[in-house]
């Protein structure tokens, strides 16, 4: 992906499938974002572009560190990609979580899905 290209997605803007974080963000948000894409429909998430604000802040986080979050708190693990989009100096770091059926996952066993364009819990209906 170019930088042209996520223009279009920033303009298309956040949806269950597309997911911005800028600087202030936790693993922890990553982290259940991600389980709650492959829980629903799969999708992509930008680190270190805010939208709302227009601000390019580059990402800190490496492939490396995504990879450990998900095999010490993912369960079952899930299997993602990550490419990087350079612009000013700046890194963008967009994650690619692809559609798979070895549904629920589970983050820090808790089981979240999207809700629109923001992660929630996901609760067992009783019938």
């Amino acid at each position: 992906m170019n930088w042209l290209e996520l223009i279009s997605v920033i303009k298309t803007g956040e949806s269950n499938t597309v997911k911005f974080f800028g600087k202030d963000m936790t693993l922890d948000e990553v982290g259940i974002a991600i389980v709650a894409m492959a829980n629903t429909k799969a999708g992509r998430i930008f680190l270190g572009i805010d939208i709302r604000n227009c601000h390019l802040y580059g990402a800190l986080e490496t492939t490396d560190t995504l990879n450990t979050l998900i095999s010490t708190h993912c369960r079952p693990a899930i299997n993602i990609s990550t490419e990087r989009i350079i612009k000013n100096d700046k890194t963008i770091l967009a994650i690619h979580i692809n559609e798979t059926e070895s549904r629920p996952y589970y983050f820090k066993n808790m089981c979240y899905i999207m809700d629109g364009k923001t992660p929630r819990l996901a609760l067992l209906e009783k019938s």
